[in-house]
């Protein structure tokens, strides 16, 4: 599949630079149903542009580097905060049009995780570039604290009970347990954060900026940002 996607994109750019219009590469390190949602807002607000662009989604620490090493154009979305100690040169689009839920997941309900020092005693799991969690996760030094590549790997060591904790962001964390099939996972209250999202741009496209702004806010203010949050997410 990766090597059908990697094809796919090849012909995609080959087929802009023919017509001699750029494709404007924008990666997501979030997972469906919210990279569906950052799609569709993408492709929408490039189509009013008239920029043709490439949506892609990757491991969150990749989608980050690529754009920040100028292979690729723009990310969506991040905590500017979050990110800006390692990648001080991406520049924020001040306009979010999402405000991501960060939680803990667990197999045992009966725990009371309310914050972050909540989560000291025990062995908890992140996943590599979803900066907030494992910025967050490592400052309270919990019991046990485990780094994987993938939503799908830490769910899978919280299913075999190798952690106590795996904390993700809500919604894409509820797609993986329901793709799994796992049984017996529970999402704590309240979440551990939530913040407004940003998308980044490499800073070659700082002319692009203010164009990208104005769009954001126009289907914001036509109700287009709302009608595709309720086409992906629902309610």
């Amino acid at each position: 599949m990766k090597f059908v996607l990697a094809v796919f994109m090849v012909i995609f750019v080959t087929m802009g630079s023919a017509s001699g219009q750029e494709i404007f590469v924008v990666n997501t390190g979030f997972t469906p149903p919210v990279s569906t949602f950052f799609q569709l807002v993408v492709e929408e607000a490039f189509g009013r542009l008239q920029i043709p662009v490439f949506f892609q989604v990757m491991s969150a620490e990749r989608s980050l580097q690529l754009v920040n090493r100028g292979i690729d154009d723009a990310e969506c979305c991040r905590i500017p905060d979050a990110i800006r100690a390692d990648y001080p040169g991406l520049l924020s689009v001040p306009v979010s049009f999402y405000t991501a839920t960060f939680s803990a997941f667990t197999k045992d309900p009966a725990l009371q995780i309310r914050n972050w020092q909540d989560l000291k005693p025990y062995s908890v799991g992140v996943v590599t570039g979803w900066k907030i969690l494992v910025d967050g996760v490592a400052k309270v030094e919990p019991a046990g604290y485990t780094m994987v590549d993938s939503p799908e790997a830490l769910f899978k060591m919280l299913d075999l009970g190798r952690i106590d904790i795996a904390t993700l962001g809500y919604r894409s964390g509820l797609q993986v347990i329901d793709n799994q099939g796992v049984e017996g996972i529970h999402v704590l209250e309240p979440p551990l954060a939530q913040r407004a999202l940003h998308m980044q741009l490499h800073p070659r496209h700082a002319d692009l900026l203010p164009r990208i702004t104005k769009v954001l806010l126009d289907m914001e203010a036509d109700g287009t940002i709302a009608r595709l949050r309720m086409t992906a997410l629902g309610n």
